[in-house]
């Protein structure tokens, strides 16, 4: 390697390093009250009654051990709640990081998490313990060597990417239906039916086909000691069926562009990423997705959304959580839209205000 093309990279690197903030640009947009709004909500309905009680008899004790790591991360105490949900109207939510909800009669847990204290690793701490995932999920860590790939993502410049079509912001809407995926497929395959499913409702909706349908993937990154608390990366796509013709060809290219996870990250977390990055990447798009698994969890479905408001609107937004059984992969799916082009295909339930 030439060696003054590594001293620059090194210097890139120190000076990230140097501006490293403990809050990331996602923790600034959450902490903007007045354009997004403060709670994430999950929905879920177990299919075991017996370890439905288990977990909301037991609730203090399986949130022990992640109350202490809360701790150690950021130096401040977890606050949350757990409450029959006939006693809703008692609890001051702005007091709590977490509201646990519980409908014992239809085994229903309504989970309220402060997404200004809650996101990304947090949030996939949480689900493991909520959802009785029998296996810990794997969480992206930051690496040394994807400083190398800086040149290659300032040259691509994927942050760039704009869709081709008009997203006219309307009244949000949410919908949800599930998926069954092979092991085999694993997320790519689920990726894929959904990207496969988005460009054919805009085409239909704009009477035309498009060159591709541009979205990103969230992911979450592993906290360390004084992390931020939305600690992310994300991977862009550009998909046409024409071009990416299989989840396998997916896969490919996600593997591809892992990279950019890495460097986003790092800008995310640089303390020199403002608002307007945030809205920028968030309005180019024509949906983006944050996906979690679980592994043989007792869960008959799970909803989860996040509405933003304002000048931080997504057009669309695609909740995905996967659970992994012996021979398949059921997958539960909501879709958040703020958007007029996106028409919902007549599996697709409606969630309403009685129903969340």
């Amino acid at each position: 390697m030439n060696q003054y093309y590594f001293i620059i990279l090194i210097l890139i690197f120190r000076f990230i390093l140097k501006n490293k903030s403990i809050i990331s640009l996602e923790d600034k947009v959450q902490r903007n009250n007045h354009i997004i709004n403060k709670y994430w909500y999950v929905i879920v309905e177990y299919n075991n009654k017996n370890k439905f009680y288990d977990l909301i008899n037991n609730i203090d004790n399986r949130l022990e051990k992640f109350r202490d790591w809360y701790f150690y991360i950021y130096g401040i105490k977890f606050k949350f709640v757990s409450s029959d949900i006939d006693k809703k109207d008692q609890i001051n939510i702005y007091e709590n990081y977490l509201i646990i909800l519980y409908d014992k009669d239809n085994l229903i847990i309504k989970y309220y998490f402060d997404h200004n204290k809650i996101g990304g690793n947090t949030m996939t701490y949480l689900m493991e313990i909520l959802t009785l995932s029998n296996e810990e999920t794997k969480i992206s860590e930051q690496k040394l060597s994807s400083i190398f790939n800086i040149p290659y993502f300032l040259y691509e410049k994927p942050y760039y990417y704009k869709s081709l079509i008009d997203h006219n912001i309307i009244d949000t809407r949410r919908y949800h239906f599930n998926m069954k995926t092979s092991i085999e497929g694993s997320q790519y395959e689920i990726l894929y039916k959904l990207a496969l499913i988005m460009y054919n409702i805009f085409c239909k909706k704009i009477n035309k086909k498009v060159d591709f349908i541009v979205f990103y993937i969230c992911r979450a990154f592993k906290n360390k000691k004084k992390s931020p608390f939305n600690n992310l990366g994300v991977i862009w796509v550009k998909f046409n069926p024409n071009k990416i013709t299989s989840w396998q060809h997916l896969k490919a290219y996600i593997k591809n562009n892992k990279y950019q996870k890495y460097i986003t990250n790092l800008y995310i977390n640089s303390g020199i990423a403002s608002l307007n990055d945030s809205k920028n990447t968030r309005s180019s798009v024509d949906f983006n997705l944050s996906n979690n698994y679980l592994v043989d969890s007792p869960i008959k479905r799970i909803n989860t959304s996040y509405i933003t408001k304002g000048s931080f609107y997504t057009p669309n937004y695609i909740a995905l959580v996967s659970n992994y059984k012996k021979d398949h992969v059921e997958s539960f799916v909501t879709i958040t839209s703020n958007s007029d082009k996106f028409e919902p295909l007549d599996y697709m339930k409606e969630l309403t205000n009685e129903t969340i």
